[in-house]
């Protein structure tokens, strides 16, 4: 493995495209060219080694980070403290509630409805937060006017992401079938605006520059209208997108643990190996714990419709996106400094 320290990337050039999003543009289009995505064996319970080592990483990265010290989490105390306070408060509530009445589902349809619609904030957040740092990583500076064309897109296609989780939790009635096709043209005509504008603005600000723009920082964007092709299509396909979201963020984490590790520990007496594995090995214990573990345990002592888990698991997403949204800003000197001070970037 090459030395990462001074590398001008996440981890490195080329793997930088393939976790943010190349690699999911190719196995969504191989799985789709061999027709599996519309398989049903494709499912998250014939692939939960799959969750446990990308998917459940991926929300333990983020605690991982929100946790390193009691001084860090005390800058947000509403990611840190409240938000999560307020999750178990309403879950305990809502499962003793369902529990208690039968055929009450209610309180846990809310968090289940509220997670899956946060979910569209936080796809197309992530998409802007991957670009925004491979541009800086490439010097590339967006003018205003350029950030604001980028991110009212990708606003769109949140839109877009809502109305679509909307009619899988509510499939129509077939009465409405005329209504739901014109629901489906405009919001396609929308998603195709957002890929062909997004494309031309990135277009644009190549010309401006005076060169094309480095490839990693239009993947991101590209691959969040290749997700959405593909759950259109493939509403079965949200599994893999799942998975591949988590693949594209992971990367982050990572390069912040390794960069503290160089700061505490000095550069020279710093294997980066050693603390990816470390890194890697905590993030999939922790993971197994909660998404193998715990759901079994609670199916079994539940015997029947999960309603402890289905608590869990939603609040543990919606707090994920919400300290996503938090922390994950590197127009914030401490993120900024912490994410690039592996390159000169962190210098400034």
């Amino acid at each position: 493995m090459q030395d990462l320290t001074h590398s001008p990337s996440i981890i490195n050039s080329k793997s930088d495209i393939w976790l943010a999003g190349g690699l999911s543009i190719l196995v969504l289009g191989a799985l789709s060219l061999f027709g599996l995505l519309g398989s049903t064996d494709l499912v998250l319970q014939n692939f939960l080694i799959l969750t446990v080592l990308l998917n459940g990483t991926h929300f333990m990265a983020s605690y991982r980070l929100l946790y390193s010290s009691r001084a860090y989490a005390s800058q947000y105390p509403w990611a840190s403290y409240y938000l999560p306070g307020i999750l178990l408060a309403y879950s305990v509530a809502a499962v003793i509630i369902c529990s208690s009445y039968q055929g009450v589902t209610a309180p846990l349809d809310l968090l289940t409805i509220v997670a899956t619609l946060y979910l569209a904030l936080h796809y197309t957040g992530q998409a802007w937060g991957v670009t925004s740092t491979f541009a800086v990583l490439e010097g590339v500076r967006f003018e205003l006017s350029e950030r604001l064309i980028l991110r009212r897109f990708l606003r769109f296609m949140a839109f877009w992401h809502v109305v679509w989780g909307i009619k899988i939790l509510w499939p129509p009635a077939a009465e409405y079938s005329s209504y739901v096709r014109l629901i489906d043209i405009t919001l396609n005509s929308i998603a195709a605006v957002s890929l062909i504008g997004g494309l031309l603005c990135f277009w644009r600000v190549g010309k401006r520059l005076g060169h094309p723009l480095p490839i990693r920082v239009v993947t991101p964007y590209l691959a969040l209208h290749t997700w959405y092709a593909f759950l259109y299509i493939f509403p079965q396909s949200i599994f893999w997108v799942q998975i591949f979201h988590a693949l594209q963020y992971l990367p982050f984490p990572l390069r912040v643990e390794i960069n503290r590790a160089h700061v505490a520990e000095g550069s020279s007496t710093v294997n980066d190996w050693r603390v990816m594995l470390g890194y890697a090995a905590a993030l999939i214990f922790t993971s197994a714990l909660i998404f193998a573990l715990v759901p079994e345990i609670a199916e079994w002592a539940t015997h029947g419709p999960n309603s402890f888990w289905l608590a869990i698991s939603a609040s543990i997403n919606i707090h994920h996106y919400f300290i996503d949204g938090c922390i994950w800003h590197i127009s914030n000197p401490v993120v900024s400094k912490e994410l690039f001070a592996h390159t000169r970037k962190g210098e400034r």
